[in-house]
């Protein structure tokens, strides 16, 4: 039976050592942290650019229906006034209709009383 002796056993487990170094690992984690937190602040920028997006498309919309709606009360108004003045014209109408025969027997009475004074 033969011994065998290993004169690279000592580099070899300096080796792995090397391999296995905790300050290698904690750079490496690190730089895993870094760029991590980098892509995370770069995901909540582009969802504050596209909330500002949005939020401005609203706020044009906003403004938009506030300049609809400022119309639509004027010409309620108007629509208001022309129908107050329809409904006064209406009532003339129907007034003169009811008080157009008087008014005819008022206009005729005087020539009718005056026959006989002259």
């Amino acid at each position: 039976m033969s011994i065998r002796i290993n004169l690279l056993a000592g580099s070899k487990i300096a080796e792995e050592l090397r391999r296995r170094d905790p300050v290698k690992r904690a750079i490496f984690f690190g730089a895993f942290l870094v760029v991590f937190a980098l892509v995370w602040s770069s995901s909540l920028q582009l969802e504050v650019i596209i909330s500002r997006k949005e939020l401005a498309r609203v706020q044009a919309e906003i403004t938009t229906r506030t300049n609809e709606y400022q119309t639509v009360l004027v010409s309620q108004r108007k629509v208001t006034d022309i129908r107050s003045k329809l409904d006064a014209l209406q009532q003339l109408t129907n007034a003169r209709l009811l008080h157009g025969n008087y008014l005819n027997a008022l206009q005729m009475a005087p020539w009718t009383a005056c026959s006989w004074c002259g």
